[in-house]
């Protein structure tokens, strides 16, 4: 996992970092991460300011395909953002917790 944790800084006309690979020079699994990654934070709230709504996140990394990331990647993306999005929050729905009833309480 490092090697593709290292190189989602990487852009797709080879401006990024740490290296400046450029096109499918970059690890695949580093593309998907970095616009995966890139629409996550922007659609996320953070200390210095709002979320925003995902389909405008979406909006910006389709704007920055072909410069900071793969096309086909962004493409793909595009297509199934929202069903993933409702995915993922099914997902994190954490689990209520249940009443335990078969406790027994010793006396004293």
């Amino acid at each position: 996992m490092a090697p593709l944790v290292k190189a989602h800084h990487e852009k797709w006309d080879g401006s990024g970092y740490p290296i400046g690979l450029t096109g499918e020079r970059i690890p695949l699994a580093a593309r998907i991460l970095s616009a995966v990654d890139c629409l996550d934070a922007l659609a996320s709230d953070r200390q210095y300011r709002r979320a925003l709504p995902l389909d405008q996140a979406m909006a910006v990394v389709l704007d920055e395909s072909g410069r900071s990331y793969d096309p086909q990647v962004v493409g793909v993306l595009a297509r199934r953002y929202r069903e993933l999005e409702e995915e993922a929050a099914r997902l994190n729905k954490p689990t209520p917790a249940k009443l335990s009833i078969g406790a027994k309480i010793a006396p004293g």
